[in-house]
């Protein structure tokens, strides 16, 4: 069991654990069907992407390939919305840093790039976004 959780929380192995972990898999066959998800991981794969994680990362945690957590997070449309969602705000809360920092603080785009560590062309386009929706 401990090895299990190990696992789950991402925590790297130690090498007696990883054999034992290896072999024990080979004798339970719990892997037959490795492209299927449990209700377990599914859970866990909707909390963590939940909680802002990467897809990427959460395949690299769970030990999973990237399309296969891509498929269980595309089987549940609520999670993807809610991603979406806070993408949006943070994407609304970067665009007000930048338009302050250029209109209220009278800041150039090169010190705004080296403060906020945006790249220029993301800096012009929520400046032009802000200064369309003040004219």
């Amino acid at each position: 069991k401990r090895i299990g959780y190990a696992i789950l929380d991402g925590e790297k192995l130690s090498e007696a654990d990883q054999n034992y972990w290896v072999k024990q898999k080979a004798k339970l066959n719990c892997r037959r069907y490795a492209n299927r998800l449990s209700d377990r991981e599914n859970r866990r794969i909707l909390k963590l992407h939940s909680e802002g994680m990467s897809v990427s990362k959460i395949a690299r945690t769970m030990g999973r390939n990237y399309n296969t957590v891509m498929r269980a997070l595309h089987l549940q449309p609520l999670s993807r919305r809610d991603y979406l969602t806070k993408t949006e705000l943070a994407t609304k809360e970067m665009d007000e840093r930048i338009r302050n920092a250029y209109f209220v603080d009278g800041k150039t785009i090169k010190q705004i790039e080296r403060e906020l560590r945006y790249s220029p062309p993301t800096i012009t386009k929520a400046i032009r976004s802000g200064a369309a929706g003040t004219v």
